[in-house]
């Protein structure tokens, strides 16, 4: 199907329902007190929603295997199809307990020689029954004056992390991260090399 100026109704509805959407579950996630969860008033809301646009998107199929059936143009039912099929893979994550972050930090002259370092990153979880999976993503810069010739070094983590709620109060954790260090400046030899490296962790989270 061609994806001309005769979409452009849909697209724009679509994108503005997703941002409503949005704006609507970013202080629900991040003031719940549980985390967002499906179970909740508005989890569920989210889950009804898009439900309801997985069907209308099935129905497709219903009409051409029946052509007697002719509610609605042909043209509509497959823009329906295409746009609000799109749109409910995103409202079925909020449902189910989709949440993202991200953090910067900014520290200046962290010694007499003045050098600077800032970390940023990003992150996103998703959660259903017991379990809860993450991908996140940060980033250093790290500046070296104090140790002749300049160096600055360059740091990205990329995570992934999974847990399993046990029981109440208790946690498996598990997580799987992979290094790249790099550094700009020759620094003293052996003392800033370049290096990539892969970690993986398991622990238990005990709470009372």
């Amino acid at each position: 199907m061609l994806i001309d100026r005769t979409h452009r109704s849909w697209a724009v509805g679509t994108a503005a329902a997703l941002a409503a959407a949005t704006v609507a579950y970013v202080p629900y996630a991040t003031t719940s007190t549980t985390g967002a969860r499906g179970g909740t008033a508005i989890g569920l809301t989210y889950g009804v929603a898009g439900f309801a646009m997985m069907i209308f998107a099935g129905l497709l199929s219903l009409r051409k295997k029946f052509p007697i059936w002719r509610i609605g143009r042909a043209q509509t039912w497959m823009r329906g199809h295409l746009w609000l099929g799109a749109l409910s893979f995103p409202i079925i994550l909020f449902h189910a307990g989709f949440t993202f972050g991200g953090a910067y930090s900014l520290r200046k002259n962290t010694n007499l020689s003045g050098a600077d370092a800032q970390v940023y990153g990003a992150g996103v979880t998703y959660n259903w029954d017991a379990w809860t999976v993450g991908l996140g993503w940060t980033h250093g810069d790290y500046e070296f004056y104090s140790t002749p010739p300049d160096v600055l070094e360059d740091h990205d983590i990329f995570s992934l992390t999974a847990s399993y709620a046990l029981g109440p109060g208790i946690q498996l954790d598990g997580v799987v991260e992979y290094d790249i260090d790099s550094f700009d400046g020759n620094g003293v030899a052996g003392t800033f090399d370049n290096y990539e490296g892969l970690a993986i962790g398991v622990g238990t989270l005990i709470s009372f």
